[in-house]
């Protein structure tokens, strides 16, 4: 007599010791167990990494085909910060980057946004678009 009851989150047969089963029973958990794998697999992010040449535009936008999950972008040094100035940053998707009140860096729909913001005297002090100047970054996709 089959007694087996099933798993809560995929209907996994488990048997009883006293149980018969077949092979068809294996066959079907085996395809559950796999196809809850792929999809693992497809949820898995990719890390994309390159550059890009600040233009100096207030805001610019570095399409990615798709929202990060996380985007780190630096200057063509590698800092984040001078001691003055931000030159880089780190944003999580609601979570912009902000220095001084402008925001840095931020996770759009399809990529990320860099920015600038400069103080009352006229020097920026959040410049992660400055024109002739190089920006690496890596971001969860």
């Amino acid at each position: 007599m089959f007694m087996a009851s099933y798993t809560a989150n995929y209907g996994l047969h488990q048997w009883e010791a006293t149980d018969n089963f077949l092979r068809t029973d294996f066959n079907t958990d085996f395809g559950i167990i796999d196809g809850a794998l792929a999809g693992l697999e497809s949820d898995k992010p990719e890390l994309v990494a390159g550059s890009y040449a600040g233009d100096g535009a207030m805001s610019r936008t570095i399409s990615l085909g798709a929202a990060p999950k996380a985007v780190l972008v630096t200057d063509e040094s590698g800092a984040l910060h001078n001691g003055q100035a931000a030159y880089g940053g780190f944003a999580l998707p609601g979570h912009a980057c902000i220095h001084g009140g402008a925001v840095t860096v931020q996770i759009t729909a399809d990529g990320f946004q860099v920015g600038r913001g400069y103080a009352v005297s006229g020097s920026y002090w959040a410049d992660v678009n400055k024109s002739g100047m190089t920006y690496y970054f890596m971001a969860l996709v």
